[in-house]
């Protein structure tokens, strides 16, 4: 009887750790989701006005760091063209996404820190450079072509 009893106990624990389980990853995927609606919304914000040239000061206040910031106008320096292109970089550079970058290339994940070499091309300065050079140091070979190449 004892057998039987430790048993039931045992399916009883086993279902609430996989309830718990379950609700964890609920959570997680809602927390997920509305990080995913800021971003789309702070880029629906900040596309326009990087593109139409709004004051530095205009796309400063909006509400995410800059971070996001950088991700976005890297993804943006890849599209745009000719000399809207080079107001582009130039308007990046002012509001610091070059430096934010740097940062990202010595401290970020894996993954931040190829999206952040790749992103660093596009800004043909000493600073870059020398960021990108470091980074040719990185543990990681991906990290390291991804460097050599944006050289």
């Amino acid at each position: 009887m004892i057998g039987l009893a430790g048993l039931w106990t045992l399916s009883l624990v086993l279902s609430l750790a996989a309830l718990a389980i379950m609700a964890e990853l609920i959570v997680a995927r809602m927390v997920s989701a509305r990080r995913s609606a800021t971003r789309k919304a702070f880029r629906d914000q900040l596309v326009p006005r990087l593109l139409e040239g709004a004051p530095d000061a205009e796309i400063e206040r909006l509400p995410q760091g800059r971070l996001l910031l950088a991700q976005i106008a890297g993804e943006l320096i890849s599209i745009v063209r000719g000399d809207e292109r080079d107001q582009f970089v130039a308007t990046a550079t002012r509001l610091g996404v070059a430096d934010t970058l740097a940062r990202q290339l010595r401290r970020g994940s894996h993954r931040e820190r190829i999206l952040a070499a790749e992103s660093l091309a596009h800004f043909p300065d000493d600073r870059t450079t020398d960021a990108l050079d470091a980074a040719l140091d990185d543990r990681s070979a991906d990290v390291r072509l991804t460097a050599a190449l944006a050289l």
